[in-house]
């Protein structure tokens, strides 16, 4: 269907997806689009900016998805426990409160990471340091991509010259590498993130022009649902006259289904949307495909459900917290890894941040059930380690580990059978028929 439609409507020749990847089509150029629209072929069809892409109900979905996502997490310092192997919480540490609790007075942990991310999304997400005298950061402030300038100085290193309006004052300063967090999207030289509004453009700009055309023909009134016709030759007055009784009579919401009774020779004829509007509204499916290619985000987050059933949205949320979440989480560590502790700190891992993805794992009820059991039955994890997970208060026995003891020689069945009390001693219990305590075979 949609390869005729294509063809028809816009123009162009439809590009099937390659075969390893048939899970969506692609949107229609800007040329196709704004021939369609009857738009200069020479410039996008709708000028494209950060604030006109979240205009694009799937674009600002997708953003949502990810940044909230983020933001929801858990997040804290930590320590690396050499000896036992294992992680240990530095609550204690400075840098804690500002990154789990409240990075800024003005904002929340989650307000921050949000906006950081969802400004990453588009292109480049920035926060200010702010150090005490002991050089100690004791607040993250975000700062607006647009105030931002990346150069570099005389000796080759990052600046960030930040010029312009906030708050009623303005502001004109440069800071160091070191005073900035700077989380990128994709980048291809390793300092600044590549703009969605300029690498997507046209087929952004395409699907903005696609909304604004469908919004403002739903809500204009432009199309015409229907024209009454007489051989009768009418006056103005009475042309005007006949069509406000025809609406107060037959229109609006309490009259849809109603039949119309017509004298004076009128006839009502009714009319359909034309081909090409008809293919103009079903075109926002499309954008919501591309918005799902360029941000990462499965379909079915996008409120489009059309080739999803129980089985694959489970299957794509897994994908998006294995593929997508990591991309986000990983450079936000690294950055406040590299920038927030003094070196000696991150070099011997005595302290960094690091997300929990405990509660997105606990979503998928399989995984962690298969996840639990495992691990009980096999050693790894204690059952307080579990209920802690869940918020469960500890179990007084809830420490301790246990093993399966399945697969024993046949004839070494009863010799391994040991009882244990609830102190965890060996409670040798097992007597022959006699009462005597059986021996060990050798």
């Amino acid at each position: 269907m949609w390869p005729d439609l294509y063809k028809r409507f816009f123009g162009i020749e439809y590009a099937k997806a390659p075969a390893s990847d048939q899970r969506g089509t692609s949107l229609a150029n800007t040329e196709g689009i704004a021939r369609l629209l009857n738009l200069p072929l020479t410039a996008s069809a709708v000028p494209v900016t950060n604030k006109s892409i979240l205009g694009l109900s799937p674009a600002w979905a997708a953003i949502r998805y990810i940044s909230e996502t983020v933001a929801a997490m858990p997040i804290g310092v930590y320590s690396w426990d050499a000896k036992n192997e294992g992680y240990d919480s530095r609550t204690d540490h400075p840098v804690n409160s500002v990154v789990s609790s409240r990075p800024h007075p003005h904002y929340t942990k989650f307000d921050f990471f949000q906006a950081l991310i969802a400004n990453a999304c588009l292109g480049n997400g920035f926060a200010r340091i702010h150090r005490d005298a002991s050089f100690q950061p004791y607040a993250l402030e975000l700062i607006p991509p647009h105030m931002v300038q990346i150069d570099h100085s005389d000796d080759g290193s990052l600046i960030y010259k930040i010029s312009g309006e906030r708050a009623g004052s303005s502001v004109n300063i440069t800071l160091m590498d070191f005073e900035i967090i700077h989380i990128k999207g994709v980048t291809f030289n390793g300092e600044s993130g590549e703009k969605i509004s300029l690498v997507h453009r046209d087929n952004i700009s395409s699907s903005l022009a696609a909304q604004k055309y469908t919004d403002n023909f739903f809500s204009n009134g432009t199309h015409l649902s229907g024209t009454v016709t007489t051989d009768i030759e009418l006056s103005a007055e009475q042309r005007e006259n006949a069509r406000e009784a025809f609406k107060n009579t037959y229109g609006g919401l309490d009259n849809v289904g109603t039949t119309a009774i017509l004298d004076m020779g009128l006839k009502y004829n009714r009319v359909g949307l034309t081909p090409q509007e008809a293919a103009l509204v079903d075109f926002r499916k499309l954008s919501a495909e591309e918005c799902s290619r360029i941000f990462k985000v499965p379909m079915h987050m996008l409120s489009n459900l059309d080739r999803s059933a129980f089985s694959n949205i489970e299957q794509q949320s897994l994908e998006f917290r294995q593929y997508t979440l990591p991309t986000w989480t990983e450079k936000v560590e690294q950055e406040i890894n590299y920038k927030l502790f003094s070196k000696i700190e991150f070099q011997k891992r005595r302290a960094f941040v690091m997300f929990d993805y405990t509660h997105l794992n606990m979503a998928d009820t399989d995984s962690m059930s298969k996840l639990i059991s495992a691990g009980v039955q096999n050693g790894v994890f204690t059952g307080n380690m579990f209920r802690k997970w869940y918020k469960q208060p500890k179990h007084p026995d809830g420490d301790r580990l246990y093993i399966q003891r399945n697969l024993v020689p046949v004839d070494r069945v009863d010799d391994t059978i040991t009882p244990v009390d609830s102190t965890g001693a060996t409670a040798n219990t097992d007597t022959t028929q006699d009462g005597n305590t059986p021996s060990t075979a050798n």
